[in-house]
């Protein structure tokens, strides 16, 4: 059985557990973020459940919940460093 709150995940096992063997995963994650700036904000919301969902069916219990949020971490670092990039070429002008 699934779980959607596994509830006892702690941060650590997110950030030191290895993205699956198969690079499809992750390759499927960073595309959702390439495209996720081009969406409308009212399917912004969607693509995160859409992608929980993925992760959920595809893994059983907390490991589906790990992957999610290795995702999340990966698409906030990309984010922030995408704002990051633009206030430092806003100071240059």
């Amino acid at each position: 059985m699934r779980t959607k709150d596994p509830g006892n995940v702690s941060e650590q096992e997110i950030l030191t557990a290895p993205w699956p063997d198969r690079e499809i995963d992750k390759e499927f994650s960073l595309n959702i973020i390439r495209l996720y700036n081009m969406l409308p904000e009212e399917d912004r919301k969607n693509t995160f459940n859409d992608i929980h969902n993925y992760y959920q069916q595809k893994y059983p219990d907390k490991l589906g919940y790990i992957y999610y949020m290795k995702f999340i971490y990966d698409f906030l670092k990309i984010l922030l460093g995408n704002l990051e990039d633009k206030a430092n070429e806003a100071s240059e002008k």
